[in-house]
């Protein structure tokens, strides 16, 4: 088999197994977030981008693909139920940074833990060598995922 014929291949079994388990992990994610913690799924990533640096309003706007409204009422909501907190920036008083708290911090933490083991049951009959060679392979897919910056 040829390079191309195999990297064929490599795609079809990404295909194959990754809609699966992201399905499935997303139906986890789901189910965490609405019964544990009363939040819905969109409040959920809004949550998220925040974490990852999207902190005012306008930028989870723009990233969610939602109106300003609509993210301020969602925002409302989070600072309502304690997972938001809001802060008046000093260098512009109009603007206000948005961060978690740590009640949102702990809901990172257990929907991590519980995914985890998740997949820590997926995994239960692999070997040790599967597992390692499951590791080397999620290091190389991360190479083709995020190349590193040329100079």
């Amino acid at each position: 088999m040829d390079r191309k014929e195999k990297i064929s291949v490599i795609h079809d079994g990404l295909r194959q197994v990754m809609a699966p388990l992201w399905h499935s992990s997303r139906a986890n994610i789901h189910r965490i977030v609405t019964e544990e913690y009363g939040i819905t799924t969109s409040q959920f990533h809004t949550l998220r981008r925040i974490m990852t640096g999207r902190t005012s309003v306008s930028e989870l706007a723009d990233c969610l693909h939602v109106s300003q409204p609509n993210i301020s009422r969602a925002v409302d909501e989070l600072v309502q139920k304690g997972y938001v907190e809001r802060e008046r920036m000093p260098e512009d008083r109009r603007r206000l940074a948005l961060s978690l708290t740590l009640r949102a911090e702990a809901l990172f933490k257990n929907i991590h833990e519980q995914l985890d083991d998740f997949l820590g049951n997926k995994f239960n009959d692999l070997s040790g060598d599967e597992i390692d060679h499951l590791y080397k392979a999620i290091e190389i897919l991360k190479k083709v995922t995020n190349p590193p910056l040329k100079e």
